[in-house]
This record gives structure tokens, C-alpha cells and sequence, in this order.
């Protein structure tokens, strides 16, 4: 894409240990923020995004797909080297992410969902496995 996205990960030393939080992370391009949650859940990774404007700085086209893509790569990072699945959840009530979501050449192309339900919130959910253990089962 040419465009570099700028990723920053927070100390989490400060985080009470209930959250189980493994990593969190921003993730910068143009004028959009995506923060990107790891956190030990069971016998998985759970990841969870969120995305945000900020003020004061460029829009650039293509923003939302070009963080999320990187938050996809970064997913299929921690489940490769913890060698455990990370289960990602997309939720949403904004028409236009839904709309973004459900679209085959932006979110559904990135994400390619395992599971959708759709009723006052859209959640969008995909399991990602290991590669060492991706011919053991469904995963992207």
C-alpha cells in the first residue's frame, strides 16, 4: 500500500491480572485509531478491535481496510507464536462498519467470517488458527 501504519504497544504492567490481558496495541494511519485487545481466555487467545477518529490529523482513503489488515496479520502473529488460536469478534451497531464488514472486497474479504449474527448488534466472528496446526481444523 506505501503507507507505513504506525503501531504502539502499551505497558500493561499497570493492568489488575483479572483481565488476563496478553497485549493491546494502536495502531495509527491518516486520522483513524484502531486499538487491537489480546487476553487469555481458556484453551484460546480472545482478540477483540476497536476503531476511532482522531482529530487534528489527515483523512486518507482506505484508512479502515489497511488497519484492519494489519490487525488481521498481527492476529495470525499471536496465534502462530503462542501455537494457539486466537478467536476474534468484530461488533458493531454502526450501519456504515456493517456495511464495511459485510463488504467481499474490504472487511469479508480480510476477515472471510466463520460465523455472523445480525439483530440490533453486528458481531462478526473467525477463529484463526496456528499454522503448525491449521490442517487440524477450520481456519484462515
Amino acid at each position: 500500500m506505501g503507507r507505513e501504519i504506525l503501531v504502539a504497544e502499551l505497558d500493561l504492567s499497570a493492568k489488575p491480572e483479572e483481565y488476563n490481558l496478553r497485549a493491546y496495541f494502536q495502531l495509527f494511519l491518516g486520522n483513524k485509531m484502531l486499538g487491537l485487545t489480546f487476553a487469555d481466555w481458556r484453551d484460546h487467545i480472545a482478540s477483540k478491535t476497536e476503531i476511532s477518529s482522531v482529530s487534528g490529523r489527515r483523512k486518507v482513503e482506505g484508512t479502515t481496510t489497511a488497519l484492519y489488515t494489519r490487525a488481521y496479520q498481527m492476529m495470525h502473529e499471536m496465534a502462530d507464536e503462542k501455537q494457539t488460536a486466537v478467536h476474534y469478534q468484530f461488533m458493531t451497531i454502526n450501519r456504515k462498519m456493517i456495511k464495511w464488514a459485510l463488504d467481499p472486497e474490504r472487511g469479508s474479504s480480510i476477515f472471510r467470517w466463520d460465523d455472523v449474527l445480525r439483530g440490533e448488534v453486528f458481531i462478526g466472528k473467525i477463529k484463526i488458527l496456528p499454522k503448525t496446526n491449521a490442517s487440524q481444523g477450520a481456519g484462515h
